[in-house]
């Protein structure tokens, strides 16, 4: 493999050293061997068809993704989705614990001392038993040979310790985004007679975050009262258990919604209307070349190499990235820098018995809404539990550890030891989380490429603004104005994805790609 590698990192190194970093990333991909057969595969979907209609590729099939089809359906578009897994919303989507929050999580020198406090503390020996499990988990010896990860955590510590202002800007403007997606994905839900809201168990019944204090402004608009132990045993018996004498903050208007289910309605409602899903197609490189454009684009993405053939695109063909975590690995091949890292999240999910069934846990002993308790997210869709943790900084390991996961069920167990004898039998799911350095969704057009969008991030608000971050970038594509009060400029990727052919060369070395 460096045998492969070396020859185009040389030349992104000399090129880099007379024509700069953008010359460097595209001498580097366009250098590349052929990734996978040469065969053309889906012709007839890029033939001209008789409503004429512009074309778009989607890559992934997540939440993300299967909302970018919907929104660009729904601009005219004739849609076609890839992904690398045999079904829809397979791995993050399916993961998620359902929150819906009007809030957005921060990133600040309190979460950095906690994130690189805990991980220095386990690899000093110091810290193993002061929680029941550790929730910010680092592999080192996955981290460690990857430069990918010590560039990602200069920057997420530069923005968190640092705190820019510019960061301080885009954060404002997340929120507001926020506020303003949840709407959106709602209205979808909604729509129909709320044909998709039944089927995603959409339920507004609030949720109560145990031993918290009231949010800052700056990170959440949902109306906030503070309960106290009492009041919440009252509100939600099944924290009796596991809120040792502690109150609450209650969020009385916050939603939630299984992300799998809906993801795959919506799927299913597309694949209706003509939208295609190339399953089980592995995306293995993009390519690109130079092009005159008008609005200062200067190279045009032309094919998509994949494990079963070459996808060639027409010249108008939007390509939109929503590969959530694979995201760097796949723009790599461009010679691009994406500042995401995918951070492992875990969550165990229990289907409740029948109601008549005498092995059915007591209502007071099941979450009534989304609950927040020591780290552990407990959120009741319909008739299924989730109990969903942990930051795992593993690479693109998707497995669950057998250590950590015995560790998460005993934590259930504590928190709520009415469901005990339903955890044996309980399901472990992992999903990459695709965190941001700055905490920032990055979503709009990848300069200098005229015809590539991205939309992934920040991490942990995926699930919940996917309709919205979708209905931006496809509006951007249409060339459709976004009506809504916040600046969607501070969540294009800007200078945030950079050209880095020389970098990504190294990359892809360590990753062995």
């Amino acid at each position: 493999r460096a045998s492969n590698h070396l020859p185009m990192l040389r030349r992104a190194v000399a090129v880099a050293a007379t024509g700069g970093a953008v010359a460097a990333a595209a001498a580097y991909s366009q250098s590349l061997p052929p990734a996978g057969p040469s065969t053309p595969i889906h012709c007839e979907f890029f033939e001209p068809s008789r409503d004429d209609r512009r074309t778009a590729v989607v890559i992934g099939a997540g939440t993300v993704g299967v909302s970018l089809a919907y929104q660009l359906s729904e601009l005219g578009f004739k849609v076609a989705v890839i992904d690398s897994g045999d079904a829809v919303s397979a791995e993050c989507s399916a993961a998620a614990a359902g929150g819906m929050a009007r809030s957005n999580s921060l990133v600040t020198r309190d979460k950095w001392m906690a994130v690189v406090g805990e991980w220095g503390s386990r690899l000093l020996g110091f810290g193993k038993d002061t929680t029941p499990i550790p929730y910010f988990i680092a592999r080192f010896s996955h981290l460690v040979p990857d430069p990918h990860f010590w560039r990602w955590i200069a920057l997420f510590s530069y923005y968190s310790l640092a705190a820019p202002t510019e960061l301080a800007d885009r954060q404002a403007a997340m929120l507001a985004f926020t506020e303003w997606a949840i709407e959106r994905n709602v209205e979808v839900m909604q729509a129909d007679s709320g044909a998709l809201a039944g089927r995603c168990g959409f339920a507004a019944t609030g949720a109560v975050c145990v031993g918290e204090t009231p949010s800052s402004p700056l990170c959440n608009r949902e109306p906030e009262v503070v309960v106290s132990h009492e009041e919440l045993v009252r509100l939600e018996p099944a924290t009796r258990h596991g809120s040792k004498g502690r109150g609450a903050v209650h969020l009385p208007e916050a939603r939630v919604g299984d992300s799998l289910r809906f993801t795959r309605a919506l799927a299913a409602q597309l694949k209706a209307k003509g939208v295609e899903f190339w399953l089980n197609t592995e995306v293995t490189r993009l390519d690109a070349v130079p092009q005159n454009n008008d609005g200062g684009a200067t190279q045009q993405v032309v094919r998509i190499r994949t494990n079963d053939g070459v996808i060639q695109l027409n010249p108008d063909t939007a390509v939109v990235c929503a590969a959530g975590s694979w995201t760097p690995q796949l723009l790599s091949t461009l010679g691009l820098f994406v500042p995401i890292y995918p951070m492992k999240g875990y969550t165990i999910k229990i289907d409740l018995p029948e109601v008549s069934s005498g092995d059915r846990p007591l209502e007071s002993e099941l979450p009534g809404r989304f609950i927040v308790q020591d780290h552990l997210y407990a959120s009741r869709l319909g008739d299924q539990l989730r109990f969903s943790s942990i930051g795992e900084f593993s690479g693109w390991d998707t497995s669950a550890h057998p250590e950590v996961d015995a560790s998460m069920r005993a934590h259930v167990a504590e928190q709520y030891p009415g469901l005990a004898s339903l955890l044996p039998t309980a399901d472990t799911i992992t999903g990459l989380r695709p965190f941001s350095a700055d905490g920032i969704l990055i979503a709009g057009r990848v300069d200098p490429y005229a015809n590539l969008w991205v939309n992934v991030g920040p991490g942990m608000n995926g699930w919940k603004t996917a309709i919205g971050s979708a209905e931006l970038v496809a509006k951007q594509i249409a060339g459709v104005p976004v009506e809504a009060a916040f600046d969607a400029t501070a969540l294009a990727p800007g200078m945030r994805i950079k050209p880095a052919g020389v970098w990504a060369g190294i990359s892809r070395l360590a990753w062995g790609n």
